[in-house]
């Protein structure tokens, strides 16, 4: 061992059960240095019990929330697309929107990777100087092979000797390797197929004077959002259409244009839109970028003093491979689809954070203006990764907290945002006034044996908005209080987005009766009307629970108040002992949990009307109106 290693700690990274032999054996030696273990779960520091010359645990990454980077990330971002748009041939040939990485994080390969590349950076650079790392030891593992690669370019910018143990012996990672250095080509190819796939057949004729809702995809959940707008367009004879593009998504069994043709309203697929000339087109401006320049050549692309080209090059190779040639297939089809029948008003697929936005709003105007509306699905808060200005015509709000926020990121004037609540909510309101909580119960597999029921959504596990740790923390309060009380019935349900394997394992591992994990996809209506108080980090159905009465406990334990997004309509807690001390008092007896949700509905209910509108017409009915009205006095104006 190097003398310039005796000075300080090694930090071992501890991220499976199957790596603790290994851990004992680096740590055998007398010549060992002390150890920082940095874990992956809690369960594994109970697994380091007894073993001498570790001096701590810790976990790997931090539980930072983005809004920690987002200022460095919109910049660094801001240089790669200065540099893509120069690949470009020219804005004639390639609209410039097709180039960028949108500004909006939402997970995938591109902004969500720099977001990802900066937490884990401040993450390893925090294990390194707060516990005065001088060697880093690590098993391979393929599951972590991108994570290895930022912590190999940290340790290199503070000369600390990183050792991989296993990496010559190991094949999955290689093969891990193999397949992401193809990915790009196969999703390449695999995109090209689905169009050739979906251009087959004829679309139905194209009403005029249309309101238009682009659907980028088959979900039912994305959807089920537009739906009781459709049908309120439909009951009052105004022309509606869907603009359905699938080429981005795996095959669906039931895809969006024959979702919607099933309630009677005409879809478009916008890959029939589409000539040879358009699918090729986008190989032909891929390879024209490629051939200029195949490696990031930004020469300021650092963050801390850690070199990003290196880490981001994956994606910008799936980027110019993959989705730049699908990029501009779409924006062919939409063009095409655009001059064959312009709309009135279109409801803009993710708004004008996305880059299906964004190529939208690049259309608009080109050949007359159509109006452009909007509403938020998830969470309102205030996001750092804002829209362009001046794209948005028309936005429905929740309530007043909503309304102020759109106000302020799209620069309108308070008569284009209109309050109306929203349409979806009022399916859970119909389950609530039709169904009992044991009717509900049933109908999603829930015990009929509990005193006390208690829903949790993990929501999402995704590195900024919640982290692992964050999760097990969650969880581990409600076993413990679930161990401690058989009649709890503890119901888990994850998001049909977002898998939580890691979290179902150790949920598994308690073997605990009445602890119910759910499957992602039943009725999230009939969830929340099965409980009796529901639990989660930031959640939509925090409002929706409040709308029905259900007392909410927001899961805070990040303690950033960007996550405190509805106000006092939640009950916030930041700690562990915080989260079990409460449930402890309220599953204590039938009078304690009375009394404490008979307190925190009043309050909710006080709260409410401030986040969630609702009118004496529905929200359909009372957007619609808003819609309408709009397009009227645009039309007189012109005239």
């Amino acid at each position: 061992m190097s003398p310039s290693l005796k000075s300080g700690q090694q930090l071992i990274l501890f991220r499976d059960a199957s790596e603790l032999s290994h851990i004992q054996r680096l740590l055998s030696g007398p010549k060992a240095l002390p150890a920082v273990v940095a874990i992956a779960s809690p369960d594994m520091q109970r697994m380091l019990a007894g073993i001498s010359k570790i001096t701590k645990c810790c976990f790997i990454e931090l539980p930072e929330p983005l809004f920690v980077v987002s200022e460095e990330v919109i910049e660094i971002v801001k240089k790669i697309n200065l540099w893509l748009e120069a690949l470009a041939p020219n804005k004639a040939v390639v609209p410039r929107e097709l180039m960028r990485w949108p500004y909006n994080v939402e997970g995938g390969l591109l902004n969500q990777r720099v977001q990802d590349a900066l937490l884990l950076i401040r993450s390893y650079l925090h294990l390194i100087e707060e516990n005065d790392i001088v060697v880093i030891q690590g098993f391979v593992r393929a599951d972590s092979i991108w994570e290895d690669s930022v912590l190999r370019h940290v340790a290199d910018s503070r000369n600390v000797p990183f050792r991989l143990h296993g990496e010559f012996y190991a094949v999955a990672p290689h093969i891990r390797r193999a397949i992401a250095k193809l990915r790009p080509f196969a999703v390449a190819a695999y995109y090209v197929f689905n169009v050739c796939r979906l251009r087959g057949g004829t679309n139905p004729p194209i009403p005029r004077a249309a309101v238009a809702f682009q659907l980028f995809g088959s979900s039912q959940k994305n959807i089920a959002n537009i739906v009781p707008l459709l049908l309120e367009l439909r009951r009052r004879a105004h022309p509606v259409v869907a603009w359905c593009w699938m080429a981005s998504e795996r095959r669906a069994r039931d895809p969006a244009d024959v979702q919607i043709t099933r309630l009677g309203i005409p879809a478009i697929r916008l890959e029939r839109h589409l000539n040879w000339g358009d699918i090729l087109g986008g190989f032909i401006i891929a390879i024209h970028c490629a051939l200029r320049r195949r490696e990031i050549a930004i020469p300021d692309l650092t963050f801390r003093g850690v070199d990003l080209r290196k880490l981001l090059q994956p994606s910008f190779s799936h980027f110019i491979i993959a989705e730049l040639p699908q990029r501009c297939r779409l924006y062919r089809a939409l063009n095409n689809c655009w001059r064959a029948s312009m709309p009135q008003a279109m409801k803009v697929w993710g708004g004008a954070e996305s880059f299906e936005g964004q190529i939208t709003a690049n259309l608009n105007g080109t050949n007359g203006r159509v109006l452009i509306f909007h509403y938020w699905i998830g969470a309102s808060m205030k996001w750092p990764y804002t829209a362009p200005k001046g794209t948005i015509d028309l936005f429905f709000a929740k309530g007043q907290h909503e309304a102020a926020l759109a106000s302020q990121e799209y620069s309108l004037d308070a008569d284009r945002v209109v309050i109306v609540g929203q349409a979806r909510f009022e399916a859970l309101l119909d389950i609530a006034a039709n169904f009992s909580r044991a009717a509900s119960r049933a109908r999603i597999g829930l015990p009929e044996r509990g005193s006390l029921y208690v829903a949790y959504d993990p929501n999402a596990n995704l590195r900024g908005l919640q982290s692992e740790l964050e999760q097990y923390q969650a969880a581990a309060v409600l076993l413990r209080v679930a161990t401690r009380n058989p009649n709890v019935i503890i119901a888990i349900k994850p998001h049909p987005s977002y898998p939580i394997a890691k979290l179902a394992a150790t949920l598994a591992n308690a073997r605990l009766a009445n602890v119910v994990l759910l499957p992602a996809e039943i009725s999230a209506a009939h969830f929340l009307n099965s409980c009796d108080v529901f639990i989660t980090k930031y959640s939509t159905l925090i409002l929706e629970s409040a709308l029905i009465e259900r007392p909410t406990i927001s899961v805070l334990f990040d303690n950033n108040e960007h996550f405190k997004v509805y106000g006092d309509i939640p009950v916030p807690v930041h700690s562990e002992e915080e989260f079990e001390s409460l449930l402890t008092v309220i599953s204590a007896s039938d009078e304690e949990f009375a009394k404490w949700r008979d307190f925190r509905v009043a309050k909710q209910n006080n709260e409410l009307p401030v986040y969630y509108f609702r009118g004496p017409r529905g929200p359909s009915e009372t957007a619609i109106d808003a819609l309408l009205e709009l397009i009227r006095s645009e039309s007189d104006r012109s005239v």
